[in-house]
């Protein structure tokens, strides 16, 4: 199986999937607001635009994790199906597997959390950068 990070998303063409982290931009932000924050991504000389693209940067690494998460529970899930149900052997799914991919969610799932509400924190940022400069 391929890994979600084989092929990463641009940052320039649209996706058809917005992952959660793209979602709560557009949300919060709303679509003016969301226009708005690619434009001011192109200011990379103020602080404005560094701001912007950190506020985008965050939003992709929750899309990211939210992404690796989902190939992890996918895996497991063809890898538990193959699983006979009158499988009697104590190493139908070999522990090792499953203490490897219960591991992996374990971590990304924390690191997820962690993201949105870093990404949350940027998006207030964000909302008052224009109420200051």
């Amino acid at each position: 199986m391929d890994s979600p990070l084989s092929s990463p998303r641009s940052h320039t063409s649209p996706s058809t999937f917005a992952g959660p982290g793209e979602s709560t931009l557009r949300t919060a932000l709303g679509n003016d607001g969301y226009a708005a924050l690619h434009r001011h991504r192109r200011l990379t000389d103020t602080a404005l635009g560094a701001l912007a693209e950190l506020l985008w940067t965050t939003a992709q690494e929750a899309d990211r994790l939210h992404a690796e998460m989902r190939y992890y529970a996918r895996n497991t899930r063809d890898h538990v199906r193959h699983v006979p149900a009158h499988a009697d052997r104590a190493d139908a799914v070999p522990l090792g597997f499953l203490q490897h991919t219960s591991r992996a969610i374990d971590v990304n799932a924390t690191r997820y959390v962690q993201q949105m509400n870093q990404l949350n924190l940027v998006i207030e940022a964000y909302k008052l950068a224009p109420l200051v400069a």
